[in-house]
């Protein structure tokens, strides 16, 4: 069986955006190893570089990753809603990439890519709390959970409509034709 030049494109670039979501997966690992102290010392330095950014200044006797910048959200949260956005939209565009491949673009492969990348991301977000769990000085947290996953609902729940307004309007795939003609 031979692969089409345009075939060969469409799993290239699944295997980029797949191993984009594999980076962001293993970074967030990364700093979710990190042990506690560990942690606050790289929170703090970011955090200072954030609010030094926005030109905010640290209250006395606070650290910079737990001042809150917006909305109640601290730069720590901002970090966890940050990085889980990432991955939400690098798994939606591997599992979108994936499913054009098996059949034409649609409403229905754009549903199922983006509920692939919600069920991924979820799972992902529960087994990183479940990991800090057995790190020295780090603790799980539902809350942090619902953080991470206001950054992964978010960005599918975007990129998913900037999908679906790419489709060309009316366009029904062969599959769907097959089965009409009937």
């Amino acid at each position: 069986m031979r692969i089409g030049k345009y075939m060969k494109k469409k799993i290239i670039k699944t295997c980029v955006f797949g191993a984009l979501a594999l980076c962001v997966m293993t970074a967030i690992f990364a700093f979710s190893h990190q042990t506690g102290a560990s942690s606050s010392q790289v929170s703090n330095k970011v955090g200072k570089v954030v609010l030094a950014m926005l030109g905010i200044t640290v209250p006395e006797g606070q650290s910079a990753s737990s001042v809150v910048i917006f909305w109640g959200l601290t730069v720590r949260s901002l970090a966890h809603i940050f990085l889980f956005a990432v991955l939400g939209i690098t798994l939606f565009l591997t599992f979108n990439s994936a499913f054009v491949i098996k059949c034409e673009k649609s409403c229905r492969s754009v549903f199922y890519a983006a509920a692939c990348a919600l069920i991924v991301s979820l799972l992902y977000a529960v087994s990183d709390e479940v990991h800090q769990y057995f790190v020295s000085g780090r603790t799980a947290s539902f809350r942090d959970v619902m953080i991470d996953a206001s950054g992964f609902v978010c960005s599918i729940v975007i990129a998913s409509a900037v999908t679906l307004l790419t489709l060309p309007k009316g366009k029904i795939t062969e599959k769907q034709n097959d089965g009409q003609d009937r």
